[in-house]
């Protein structure tokens, strides 16, 4: 090696990374929420023009997807109330040879 060193032009090669958990939706919100106020905080938030219309998409995704969220919840609340349990509403059904069945004993025919 003749130690000399070449010159070489410099490039940044940042890469972000989000450490925060993110498995669920309001991981995902409250992961966009704090990284926004700890942008928003920075001194050097006013000449990031471009970082600030970034952050204005992901607040506008994370409300809409704290919105679904609910709406999904809300879903699950009012089916978990209306779902009866198996068999509830079925009284005997008569089959058409005479016999009888009742909810349980599909597979065991009464007497009629």
């Amino acid at each position: 090696m003749s130690g000399k060193t070449k010159a070489t032009k410099h490039v940044e090669r940042a890469t972000p990374v989000l450490r925060d958990p993110r498995k669920t939706d309001a991981e995902m919100v409250q992961a966009t929420r704090t990284k926004s106020q700890a942008m928003k905080a920075s001194p050097d938030w006013a000449q990031a023009v471009e970082v600030q219309s970034a952050v204005t998409a992901w607040n506008t995704a994370a409300d809409e997807l704290q919105a679904s969220s609910q709406e999904i919840a809300a879903a699950k609340e009012v089916l978990s109330a209306n779902r009866q349990p198996h068999g509830a509403g079925f009284g005997q059904i008569r089959h058409p040879h005479g016999a009888t069945f009742s909810p349980g004993s599909w597979g065991h025919p009464q007497a009629a």
